[in-house]
Formats: structure tokens, C-alpha cells, sequence
């Protein structure tokens, strides 16, 4: 549709954001899941879902590995 490669788009999309794009999409997503547990009752598994993640272990991976605690620990400190 935009008349150039995949990897041309990646490559423009990550000059001008900063990010890839896949990593830009995930990082909207953690945004998104931190707002939720620390506004929300809602469970892991819900608010995976509502952030966009394929499954709670997905989620809880993801979120581990970026904030170096888990989502329940994030949500325990925060709430």
C-alpha cells in the first residue's frame, strides 16, 4: 500500500519514533496494562486482555522483563 518494503518501512518508522514498530506496539500496550493496575480491580488476565497481550503468561513475561517486577508487585506498590 505505501509502495515500499517492509523492512524500508521499519527501518523510516524506527528513524523517526525511536522504536521498531513491534516494540513501539508493545511498549503502548505496557502503558496501557500499568494505567489498568493501578486504577482497576481488574484481574492479570483481564487487563492482558484489554492492553492487547495473547495470554496472561505473555503479558506477565513481557511486563517482567521491561519493569523487572512482576505485574501483581507493580500493582501491590502502586495502588
Amino acid at each position: 500500500m505505501c509502495h515500499v518494503s517492509v523492512t524500508h518501512l521499519i527501518r523510516c518508522f524506527a528513524r523517526y519514533i525511536g522504536f521498531r514498530p513491534h516494540d513501539y506496539l508493545q511498549e503502548q500496550r505496557l502503558r496501557h496494562a500499568k494505567v489498568l493496575l493501578t486504577g482497576s480491580a481488574l484481574s492479570i488476565e483481564q487487563i492482558a486482555e484489554q492492553s492487547g497481550f495473547n495470554s496472561a503468561s505473555h503479558f506477565s513475561r513481557v511486563f517482567r522483563s521491561r519493569e523487572k517486577m512482576t505485574p501483581s508487585k507493580f500493582r501491590s506498590i502502586n495502588f
